[in-house]
């Protein structure tokens, strides 16, 4: 682990403030975790032992890898021999470092030639499309009533399994309780967020944040790409950036 500095406008990045307190917090350890050209080893074990070593599972370490991956604040490739192999583009236009070390790791990034959106090994096993899953079929429907228990419900019900196992319903409350009144979707928004999401890459293998962190980053307003999408490049454009904006993170 290495001391490494954050400027003040990471916090306020309009990609990276769209991102998860985990996400957030993971692409700040990552910069702990590189070598000294930008470089790590991205096993999400690996990376779980040195930034969250109190951490049960890799599931949270994996998701945030993943969301990091897919804003282009990272780049991963799987090696043939070493597996998978992380940089993050923009480590030396923010970061001085003193009697630099020559990277180590470098050279296997360069030799991998599988560049990869969603790796495969960070798929969690058993997860997919089965009982960790989403669900899956008929389109959500509003409720007859539109009130606050009904809402929360429609919310609760149609979350991913993975999601609900994240959250609490107590949590879920409490999370659009803050959610200002202006701010809240109404039905039809809500059902076609929901809709959305049940549909996307993310949900659907099985990388679902707690359904109250879904509230209350607002994530309706914040629609993915379906699971049948294949992306052009390995820098997911579903905030609406552009890949040269993701890729740039000037600020940061």
């Amino acid at each position: 682990m290495r001391i490494r500095t954050i400027k003040p406008e990471f916090w306020a990045h309009p990609v990276m403030a769209k991102q998860s307190d985990s996400t957030k917090l993971m692409a700040i350890g990552l910069l702990n975790v590189a070598d000294d050209d930008g470089y790590f080893f991205a096993d999400p074990r690996m990376i779980r032992n040195a930034i969250r070593p109190l951490d049960d599972d890799s599931r949270i370490t994996t998701v945030s890898i993943l969301e990091l991956s897919e804003i282009g604040y990272i780049q991963v490739r799987n090696h043939a021999t070493h597996g998978d192999i992380g940089f993050i583009p923009s480590f030396k236009n923010h970061q001085v470092i003193n009697k630099p070390k020559a990277s180590k790791i470098k050279a296997f990034f360069d030799d991998a030639t599988d560049t990869v959106s969603i790796p495969d090994p960070y798929r969690l096993e058993g997860k997919g499309t089965g009982s960790k899953g989403t669900r899956k079929g008929a389109d959500i429907s509003c409720p007859i009533s539109s009130d606050e228990s009904e809402i929360l419900k429609l919310i609760w019900d149609n979350a991913p399994k993975v999601g609900r196992e994240r959250s609490s319903k107590k949590e879920l409350m409490g999370a659009w309780k803050k959610t200002p009144s202006t701010q809240r979707p109404n039905c039809d928004q809500l059902q076609s967020a929901l809709n959305a999401w049940n549909a996307s890459k993310k949900w659907q293998t099985g990388y679902a944040e707690g359904i109250h962190l879904w509230v209350q980053n607002q994530q309706w307003e914040n629609l993915p790409e379906p699971m049948e999408s294949t992306p052009k490049s390995t820098h997911a454009t579903r905030s609406g950036y552009k890949d040269e904006e993701l890729n740039d993170f000037p600020d940061l």
